[in-house]
């Protein structure tokens, strides 16, 4: 309407005068035809959010072209501004030339196939992007396969999010080759897409040879223990993950077993999310066990895997529970819960110790020496 119009000429007035704003979000709602010709983005400014607000293909275009002069703006947020396939023509160009802009957020802007192929002639030129976020953009394997072939060469981006989009085999292989390349990649999330055996593999040769990758998430990306046995096995010789996270997907406990078996060798990996996978007790016991010989483990996530709630050996009181939780009495069910202890013996609580009760003894133990 014609006072959302005024407002939006108002906001452009004010920001060419501004000298102390240095962010700027706007939430929701519409902007038409307010970024004309005359477009800037005010010096001062270093970070700039349109969250969930309509961009029309002019404003697009007409902010692509302002990200070709701005030396100043580090950050830029589009999250959810529909600004399709079409709208990446103009985004892309900004970046090529820009050497300022390090965040860049698309998530959920209706990209496809064609839009990967815009980014990907962006990152390879690009040499400032360190954190970009593509998730649920419906790329599918033909837009990850364009994204991949170019990140091989891209030695800026740090963190990739790549979750949502529909990915399934070509796409996850050809992700998984780029990290056989690939030496700035840190932080990698390919949640909610398909995993099956022969991207899998790939990625066991990826991760076997790669020494940059720190975090990468496979949440609810299909995997089972035929699926997730490879990638299990190539952390015996990754020495550079730190956080591994494979919750909401259908690891039983043999792939538990080959989980533990592979944490008795690694010596980086102190974050692991197994959460709301099916490795039952067994599985629990086992990943229980290996913390008597693992020393770097931290934090291990078990809960919703299939023990019953009500079975009292398995107290939920302690479930995904960190050290900051440990140490203030989150442990061991019935002696000590919710930070209301009782006096209990060393000696009891050791002759009716359980699986999950030996997890947090050990964590504590291991806490204490540091």
């Amino acid at each position: 309407n014609e006072t959302d119009k005024e407002a939006e000429k108002l906001f452009e007035e004010v920001l060419k005068v501004n000298t102390t704003l240095v962010k700027v979000k706007l939430d929701r709602g519409e902007m038409k035809k307010v970024l004309g010709d005359e477009f800037t983005i005010d010096e001062t400014l270093t970070a700039l959010s349109y969250n969930k607000l309509k961009l029309e293909l002019d404003c697009v275009i007409a902010l692509g072209e302002e990200l070709k002069r701005n030396v100043t703006l580090k950050e830029l947020d589009l999250d959810e501004c529909r600004i399709g396939s079409a709208g990446t023509v103009g985004i892309c160009e900004g970046p090529k030339v820009n050497s300022a802009l390090e965040k860049l957020n698309l998530r959920h802007n209706e990209l496809s196939e064609s839009g990967a192929r815009r980014l990907s002639e962006m990152l390879r030129v690009n040499q400032t992007l360190t954190w970009l976020h593509l998730g649920d953009n419906r790329i599918k394997d033909e837009g990850a396969e364009i994204l991949g072939e170019a990140l091989k060469t891209n030695g800026s981006l740090v963190a990739l999010d790549l979750s949502f989009n529909h990915i399934s085999s070509g796409g996850m292989i050809a992700i998984a080759e780029l990290l056989k390349l690939n030496k700035a990649l840190k932080q990698l999330n390919l949640s909610s897409n398909t995993m099956n055996k022969e991207a899998a593999k790939i990625l066991r040769e990826a991760l076997t040879t790669n020494k940059t990758l720190i975090e990468l998430s496979m949440s609810e990306s299909k995997l089972n223990d035929e699926v997730v046995k490879p990638i299990f096995e190539a952390l015996k010789y990754n020495t550079s993950l730190v956080k591994l996270d494979v919750s909401s997907n259908n690891v039983g406990r043999k792939g538990a077993k080959m989980l533990s078996k592979a944490l008795k060798v690694n010596a980086t990996l102190k974050e692991v999310d197994i959460r709301f996978n099916q490795i039952l007790a067994r599985g629990v016991n086992y990943l229980s066990l290996v913390l008597k010989v693992n020393k770097t483990v931290t934090h291990l996530s078990l809960d919703d895997n299939g023990v019953p709630k009500n079975n009292r050996k398995f107290s939920d009181v302690f479930y995904n529970a960190p050290y900051e939780k440990l140490k203030e009495g989150y442990f061991f069910g019935d002696a000590i819960k919710l930070n209301k202890s009782i006096a209990v013996s060393y000696t009891h609580l050791r002759a009716h110790e359980t699986s999950l009760h030996l997890v947090c003894r050990l964590l504590l133990e291991k806490k204490k020496k540091k």
